[in-house]
């Protein structure tokens, strides 16, 4: 499956892996785990969603919100 993160739209331009960056910040390559865990832009989302996503891996019932 394909995505439009730029590690993956820039394979497909041939631009080189350390230009696929991130705007973010410019300079980071914007990969998979860096929006995931990283990045500034998704930290909102990324804070709504972990620790619902953390709790049903682990088995428990959803935190309330």
């Amino acid at each position: 499956m394909s995505h439009d993160l730029k590690i993956e739209t820039g394979h497909w331009s041939r631009t080189p892996r350390d230009l696929r960056v991130c705007p973010c910040d410019g300079q980071t390559t914007q990969t998979e785990h860096h929006v995931l865990v990283e990045c500034a832009l998704t930290r909102q989302t990324r804070q709504k969603t972990f620790p619902f996503v953390s709790h049903n891996l682990s088995g428990q019932s959803q935190p309330a919100l």
